[in-house]
């Protein structure tokens, strides 16, 4: 690539961190596809092509990547070639932990640059911090990727709501076999399943596994009317395999007689 289109391109991408500049950045994209579209080198499909998505990029900002993504995306293949050839789950574990940091100085440039497009670094580091049990960091970014609709890595085969599901399942269990209470963590997947504004897509069984947990927590923390909706959810997926028709009861009582005793 010349390096006029280097530089144009450069040019685009600072543009798009200004949100009143978007007509700018519209022209600028216009007039770099309408040159290629002279030079004469392309065919008339691939032409039309280009400058269809030098105008998306423009206006969405959802394919323009930021300067770093690329040599972090080779760095980080690297890595994930490292841990293929490792068998013990402590040492994937002290390797994850060793390396990431250089990984989230990353994504903290990502999220606040406010850039926004299909990024596996994203995705891997939301795993990473997950089998770190680094909860609360993971619950951050994962959020972030849940909204950004960031697919899942490599051979793993859920989506990645079904990944933050899977990993705080696992998480909520562990807490609930020593007696921690931890609904705060998971009320943020709870409502993206079932709340107001849900919109997470999972499998059934993903779903009614978590959710479940999810309501002994909030029971456990006497918080009944969430400890309820995950556990009407749950039953309304398979009333036999959730295994909580009796927790439901339970909630529904204590809740009914809480409002007679208001009146």
């Amino acid at each position: 690539m010349s390096k006029s289109k280097l530089a144009q391109l450069a040019k685009l991408n600072a543009l798009l961190d200004k949100k009143d500049q978007k007509q700018e950045v519209k022209a600028v994209a216009i007039a770099t596809a309408e040159r290629v579209n002279k030079s004469g080198k392309a065919k008339a499909a691939q032409k039309k092509r280009i400058l269809r998505e030098a105008i998306a990029d423009a206006s969405t900002n959802t394919v323009i990547k930021d300067g770093q993504f690329d040599i972090v995306k080779a760095a980080l293949q690297q890595d994930l070639v490292k841990l293929k050839t490792m068998g013990d789950v402590k040492d994937k574990l002290a390797y994850k932990a060793k390396s990431i940091q250089p990984y989230m100085d990353y994504l903290a440039t990502y999220r606040d640059e406010k850039y926004d497009f299909s990024n596996i670094v994203l995705s891997w580091m939301v795993i990473w911090l997950y089998d770190l049990e680094r909860v609360d960091e993971a619950q951050e970014w994962a959020e972030l990727a849940a909204v950004q609709g960031q697919e899942t890595p490599g051979k793993v085969t859920s989506n990645m709501k079904e990944v933050i599901c899977r990993a705080l399942s696992k998480f909520g269990r562990d807490s609930l076999e020593t007696d921690t209470f931890v609904y705060d963590k998971l009320a943020f997947a709870v409502n993206g399943l079932i709340g107001p504004d849900a919109y997470w897509q999972a499998q059934d069984a993903v779903k009614m596994e978590f959710l479940v947990i999810a309501g002994k927590h909030a029971q456990a923390e006497k918080r009944y009317e969430e400890a309820k909706l995950c556990y009407a959810e749950a039953v309304s997926i398979n009333a036999d395999k959730a295994g909580c028709k009796g927790r439901l009861a339970t909630v529904t009582e204590i809740i009914d007689k809480a409002k007679k005793a208001a009146e």
